[in-house]
């Protein structure tokens, strides 16, 4: 958690300060240029609840951006055998046993944290041991295909396509492990 009376957050409150003076007033307030000769200061520093407000609104943004392009990805990538509907009904999935995962079964993706989705996704299914069962698919392994970030945008296009939320350690759990 930020500490809002730390240097931290006085960074983070210019460098939003920065990126909304085009955006809040639509004219050029203020620039610094550490390579330049000229120098223009910033307008006044945002409050800590506006400051909050607009970091809240570009995070937020950035979130929309990274679910769209693993959309895309997904459409690209995984339609064929996890179907339009991510119901795992796709036009391949017939041909596979065990079926491919029906990520709107709450049964499923909800029961599975971000970490595990990832590993899964990037090194597929062929090859994994026995133990791996049902786990075991012919699901190719993506980490050659995709990038880091590219998987976990379709990981967060598929929690937020099916409105599941990553499972989360309870507190009895961590506390035992």
């Amino acid at each position: 958690m930020a500490n809002y009376g730390s240097s931290d957050h006085r960074s983070l409150q210019e460098k939003t300060a920065r990126e909304l003076i085009w955006t809040s007033n639509r004219t050029f307030q203020g620039w610094t240029c550490s390579q330049c000769e000229w120098n223009s200061p910033l307008p006044t520093l945002l409050s800590e609840a506006d400051a909050r407000t607009a970091y809240d609104r570009l995070a937020a943004a950035k979130f929309r951006e990274h679910v769209a392009k693993g959309g895309e990805i997904y459409i690209r990538n995984c339609v064929y055998c996890h179907g339009d509907n991510l119901d795992g009904k796709g036009h391949f999935a017939p041909g596979f046993n065990p079926p491919p995962a029906n990520f709107q079964d709450p049964g499923t993706i909800a029961m599975l944290q971000e970490a595990f989705l990832f590993w899964r996704i990037a090194k597929g299914g062929p090859g994994l041991p026995k133990e791996s069962t049902p786990w075991n698919s012919v699901m190719p392994p993506w980490e050659d295909r995709l990038t880091e970030e590219q998987i976990w945008q379709v990981i967060m296009y598929l929690y937020d396509a099916t409105g599941q939320q990553p499972r989360r350690w309870e507190a009895s759990e961590h506390a035992s492990h």
